[in-house]
């Protein structure tokens, strides 16, 4: 046991003559022996300074004084007292350059529905104590990466990402340097630190293709994609394709399917214009081609639908104009009751007054004034109930005229709204069946006459639309629309498909 602890002391000393001895000789091959003595005579009245007080509270005066092996020498100048210097260096705010104010027209620029892959490195800067030999070259950058911070985000429709503790930072049509710009500068605001910030596309949106194509829809995005590979990767409709016939028998039944939908949508107009003039045929000579191609059951449908709102109009008609006669009769016996009731209480008024007249002569009593009194009061309310009902009667009428012409205004509105929305309708399948007859004439003529579009959104609530060009490129979340070139279009604009190479399907579009 106690040669045990004995080994364990020797080997204690031994490590501790070697760590003095680290620390002894960049002192000694500097300055030499006295440089040694000096530096424990400043590491001794630096912990004396800090610990004086309180051994002298502890141990008394007799503590302050030095051993005098460590007294200084009288001529020996004292060394200055070291001031503590800051460990950690200021950090220097991050410069967002003056282009990344404005939107980039880069290909990486992000646009809504991408996914941005994040990655944040903070970096500290730690310096040696001041007053040490060396301590400049004690300087040293710590870096790590801020997990709470990095992650794949996602910009929103609003263009924005939305990040912890930071909050919503705008990238939309800003280039990857600009978007690591701007969130070291962020970053920066709200901890001061100095960061780094490396930002990739985790995921970039598709593009839509539709139109005169074999493969409309979603078609993944690839660096460097122009029209031309979209349209080679969607299957723009060429001449030699074997599909273009398929479409065409498909094109050409639909063609056919249209037109009779038109002749239906006209007939119903007819019916509809027909009803609102009052009439109750159609006109025969717009009927010939409709016949062909509806057939006489949907012609007699329809003429039957006209004749049944005829009638029930004409009924409605006749049932107003004799309920108006009825109150009309009933108005003139109520207006001759009226001039009879009048007659009456105008003679019993009268006599009423020559009573009163004769009563101050005494040519009469007071009972017959008072008869005759009753009386004219009598003949006055059968005068006021004449006229009650003379008055009910009118306003009877009144309102019977004024219902009847409501009717007939609400009729007319209710097939005035039909017949818009039959035109708007009507308007609809003619804009398809021009489409369609415009593809069938680009089919036919070989397939070599295509406009492209490009719909670009540039903001939460713009887009604009680009006329594309074969070499035009392609961004993600671009709708792409071919449609067939219509006469008098600029040859410029044309894009001749017929040299583009066969169809390549994407994983999407399979």
């Amino acid at each position: 046991m106690r040669g045990g602890f004995r080994e364990f002391l020797l080997s204690a000393a031994v490590v501790g003559a070697g760590l003095a001895g680290l620390w002894v000789w960049p002192i000694v091959t500097d300055g030499g022996g006295a440089a040694v003595v000096t530096r424990i005579v400043e590491i001794y009245h630096k912990s004396n300074a800090r610990l004086g007080p309180a051994m002298a509270v502890l141990t008394g005066p007799a503590q302050d004084a030095l051993p005098p092996v460590l007294q200084p020498a009288a001529d020996e100048p004292q060394a200055p007292a070291a001031r503590i210097e800051p460990v950690r260096l200021a950090a220097a705010e991050p410069v967002v350059s003056a282009q990344c104010a404005a939107t980039s027209p880069d290909i990486d620029a992000a646009v809504i529905g991408d996914r941005l892959q994040l990655r944040i490195f903070e970096a500290s800067v730690l310096a040696g104590v001041a007053g040490t030999q060396g301590a400049e070259a004690l300087t040293t950058d710590i870096v790590f990466e801020r997990l709470d911070l990095s992650g794949s985000y996602d910009v929103t429709g609003t263009g924005a990402i939305s990040l912890p503790a930071i909050g919503r930072v705008d990238v939309l049509g800003r280039s990857l340097p600009c978007i690591e710009a701007i969130v070291a500068k962020r970053v920066f605001e709200l901890f001061r630190t100095a960061s780094t910030v490396s930002a990739a596309h985790a995921a970039r949106p598709p593009i839509l293709v539709r139109g005169a194509v074999r493969s409309p829809g979603a078609h993944a995005h690839s660096p460097g994609l122009t029209v031309e590979r979209v349209l080679a990767q969607a299957g723009a409709t060429q001449a030699h394709d074997p599909a273009s016939t398929v479409r065409m028998v498909a094109l050409d039944s639909r063609r056919r399917e249209l037109e009779r939908a038109r002749a239906g949508l006209e007939l119903e107009r007819m019916r509809l214009e027909a009803a609102m003039a009052g009439k109750e045929l159609f006109p025969e000579n717009a009927l010939t081609a409709t016949t062909v191609l509806l057939g006489a059951d949907r012609v007699d449908s329809e003429r039957a639908a006209l004749a049944a709102e005829t009638i029930t109009q004409l009924m409605r008609q006749v049932h107003t104009a004799e309920h108006l006669r009825d109150l009309d009769a009933r108005i003139e016996a109520a207006e001759r009751q009226f001039e009879i009731a009048q007659t009456h209480f105008d003679y019993f008024d009268h006599r009423r007054q020559q009573q009163a007249e004769f009563l101050k002569s005494r040519t009469i009593t007071e009972a017959h004034l008072d008869s005759t009194t009753i009386k004219a009061m009598q003949a006055e309310q059968v005068l006021l109930e004449k006229q009650e009902a003379l008055l009910r009667l009118q306003t009877e009428r009144h309102l019977a005229v004024n219902g009847a012409a409501l009717a007939d205004a609400q009729r007319q509105n209710a097939l005035a709204s039909e017949l818009r929305n039959l035109t708007a309708r009507s308007d609809a399948l003619e804009s398809e069946y021009q489409t369609l007859e415009a593809e069938l004439d680009v089919l036919r003529d070989g397939g070599a006459r295509l406009e492209v579009t490009i719909e670009r959104q540039d903001g939460p609530e713009s887009t604009r639309t680009i006329a594309a060009s074969p070499a035009t490129l392609v961004r993600p979340g671009d709708l792409v629309t071919v449609s067939p070139m219509m006469e008098g279009t600029k040859k410029s604009a044309r894009l001749d498909v017929r040299n583009l190479p066969l169809p390549v399907r994407s994983a999407q579009s399979q």
